[in-house]
């Protein structure tokens, strides 16, 4: 997936807020990222490495999924987590990624 190009302008992946792209994330801050977090590192060069999707059960009723996207830039590495929302599911599907499916330690939180 590395040096996969956009098909489209980023901006266009969440247009409620013109600033999309200026989101700053650092893994010591805050344990998930945003949709937002993810469109700026791509803007900012990162490419996407390999995405692995978690999700998690509350009470066996509810769930959160989690993508962990494997990013790389030159020499460096990152791993982001990032909760599921419209517009992460919209770029995952609009670049194509690959999505390896994994279990979550727990089935129940």
């Amino acid at each position: 997936m590395a040096n996969r190009p956009l098909n489209t302008n980023i901006t266009n992946f969440h247009v409620q807020y013109l600033d999309v792209t200026s989101q700053h994330w650092n893994p010591q801050s805050a344990a998930f990222a945003g949709g937002d977090h993810l469109m700026t590192a791509l803007k900012n060069g990162w490419d996407i490495v390999k995405c692995e999707e978690t999700q998690h059960w509350y009470a066996g009723m509810r769930s959160v999924t989690i993508y962990r996207f494997e990013l790389e830039r030159g020499n460096d590495h990152m791993c982001m987590p990032v909760l599921t929302n419209p517009a992460v599911s919209r770029l995952i599907r609009q670049m194509d990624i690959a999505i390896t499916h994994t279990d979550a330690a727990s089935k129940t939180a």
